[in-house]
């Protein structure tokens, strides 16, 4: 599942297409329909549903706390780089595996993209349900 804007989709679909299945989500709403379905792990984006990024996780952790959650920013963002770092430090002690800026893409070419792609997929794949917080 990939909870984000239409505009972060487009920046983070070509990044994991192709090593598994894109579910966009736009709104809280669609988000929580679509966890009843067999979602295996989810990016979810700072500008989600209007900021609401840390609302969908903080659902996650209760209602599907095994399915492995990434925070991410893709949008640019006024947001000083100690409060991204603040950003960071909230997602993983709310239970998401990571929190990764992912603003400096943009420019990026395609090896650095890719190896970026990976490391976020492989964190993803490996967490176990033992790290998420309930």
């Amino acid at each position: 599942m990939a909870a984000v804007t239409p505009p972060g989709l487009k920046i983070l679909r070509p990044l994991i297409a192709g090593r598994c299945e894109v579910v966009p989500v736009f709104t809280m709403q669609v988000a929580m329909e679509v966890l009843r379905d067999r979602i295996q792990l989810a990016v979810c984006s700072l500008d989600f549903d209007e900021s609401r990024m840390f609302d969908l996780l903080s659902y996650m952790r209760l209602a599907a706390p095994r399915i492995p959650v990434v925070c991410c920013c893709l949008l640019p963002t006024q947001l000083s780089e100690a409060a991204m770092n603040d950003l960071m430090v909230a997602a993983r002690e709310m239970g998401a595996v990571d929190f990764v800026d992912l603003r400096k893409l943009a420019g990026a070419d395609y090896r650095t993209r890719n190896e970026i792609a990976e490391r976020i997929i492989s964190r993803l794949m490996a967490a176990p349900a033992s790290r998420q917080r309930a």
